[in-house]
Formats: structure tokens, sequence, C-alpha cells
């Protein structure tokens, strides 16, 4: 568990490093006035890649993540956005499926796992849907 029990999949000094490059973008969502939920991630040339999108189990279930990945596409991902997601997390593929995602490759052994390495599985939006 991390800021204020959301969990954060970055040591400290790498996510300030990271947060610290002029490509970062994010958004945080408070209720109450405490923090949510967050998503973080690159925007080089209208094209994003979500580093990371996290909502705090309290809050969670309430359409918090879908309302920072829409912020998110709207604001920084005009010519699309990716996203790198654990092979074994069906559900969360589901959620990206959603909102259009598509997969689109493997890369196989990319996450660490107690029992060995899970691939990831890339997916991706070329064209963000449109509010109406």
């Amino acid at each position: 568990s991390g800021l204020l029990g959301i969990d954060i999949d970055w040591p400290p000094d790498r996510l300030a490093a990271m947060l610290g490059r002029p490509a970062a973008v994010g958004f945080m969502a408070t209720t109450e006035g405490v923090a949510a939920g967050f998503i973080i991630g690159w925007c080089i040339s209208g094209e994003a890649e979500i580093i990371q999108i996290s909502v705090a189990p309290a809050c969670r279930r309430r359409g918090i993540g879908a309302m920072l990945l829409q912020a998110f596409m709207k604001s920084h991902a005009p010519a699309g956005c990716h996203i790198e997601v654990r092979a074994d997390n069906t559900a969360v593929q589901a959620i990206y499926s959603r909102f259009g995602f598509v997969p689109y490759s493997r890369s196989p052994g990319y996450y660490a796992a107690t029992d060995g390495r899970i691939d990831a599985v890339l997916m991706r939006l070329d064209t963000p849907p449109h509010e109406s």
C-alpha cells in the first residue's frame, strides 16, 4: 500500500524521477478532500502510455477509475494510447476492453511473480472515444 492507502507499483525514487520528466502527465481524484485514486502516464506527440492507474480500496466500484481513464484520454491521448497489463489479470483487461482497448501483442516474462515471470498483454486504443 502506498499513498494514502492507494497501491503504487513504483519505488518512491523511481516514481519521483518519472513524474519529474516533461512528458509525465496524470490526474488525482479526491473524495471529501482525501485522495481516492490516480492515473499517471506519458504523453509524447499526442500519444499516451498509461503507467499506472489505481483507486483506493475504500473508493472502488464508484466509477472513479473510469472517470480518471476518461479524463486522461480526453486530455492527453488525442492520437491514441497503450498500456501493458499482466496476462493473468483478466479483470483489468476486460475493463480496458470496455473502453475500446484491444490487445495487440505480448511481452514474455515482463512482470516478476512469486513463482517466476508473468507475460504482459499490450493493449492499444487507436481512436479515443468521444463523449456524446
